[in-house]
């Protein structure tokens, strides 16, 4: 009778750890729920004096909480973000490096500019920034850089080479060898460019040297091409690195 009873104590006990496994703890969450997105506003920073919050008011924060970046809603009302996500943001916007974006491209450009000498056709171009620490101005204007591609009917030296340097993330040294349109003789011209703002699909620089109104400040505008052949290429090598 004791060894009867002993036995169902026991398979009780047994059937009681089995129903508390399956049923405690928290549940695991469905493979096709919407992820749960928080407000950019509610990260959580680690510091040297632990856990900090970049700004939440109210509520219990919990540092064992991870969320995907991709899953960090942005704001955008009061900066100039275009990305929805703090991913996007990051791979798009924020961390955009400019030798693996503006390195192997054909780019768009369109000068913004009160200087006669680009407007009409040189108004707009087209430039590749070769992997060899070259350019090549295909066609139109560059007014940024002061150079206008030998094939436009204007009074600016005729480009024959264009080299330029990475000097950082916002500053490009561009140095030419020009052939005079009056005289055929060479000279050399080199600008500096400064990156006003980058993203991967428009770059913003700015230059005063080379043929035009000196000492007055241009803008170009660069948006790439949609050139299989160029998109997506990174440099092999260059004149600096980053």
């Amino acid at each position: 009778m004791f060894s009867r009873l002993c036995q169902i104590i026991f398979l009780a006990l047994i059937s009681t750890i089995i129903s508390s496994c399956g049923s405690g703890g928290k549940t695991n969450t469905a493979v096709n729920e919407t992820p749960v997105k928080v407000s950019a506003s509610q990260i959580v920073f680690k510091s040297a004096n632990g856990v900090q919050l970049a700004s939440l008011s109210g509520g219990v924060v919990d540092p064992s909480i991870k969320v995907l970046a991709e899953n960090v809603t942005i704001d955008n009302t009061s900066n100039a973000l275009k990305s929805d996500n703090l991913q996007d943001a990051l791979d798009k916007e924020i961390a955009v490096s400019l030798q693996k974006t503006l390195t192997g491209q054909t780019w768009n450009i369109t000068n913004k500019t009160s200087d006669t000498t680009y407007a009409g056709t040189t108004g707009v171009g087209v430039v590749k920034f070769n992997d060899d620490g070259t350019m090549t101005l295909l066609s139109g204007g560059f007014a940024a850089i002061g150079k206008v591609s030998g094939s436009e009917n204007s009074f600016c030296n005729i480009p024959q080479t264009i080299n330029y340097e990475l000097i950082s993330n916002d500053i490009v040294y561009v140095s030419a060898s020009v052939k005079s349109r009056t005289d055929s003789n060479t000279y050399t011209e080199d600008t500096v460019l400064k990156i006003a703002s980058r993203t991967k699909d428009k770059i913003v620089v700015t230059g005063t040297g080379g043929c035009g109104n000196l000492g007055f400040e241009r803008i170009s505008v660069l948006t790439p091409q949609n050139d299989s052949t160029t998109v997506n290429k990174r440099i092999s090598k260059a004149m600096s690195h980053i």
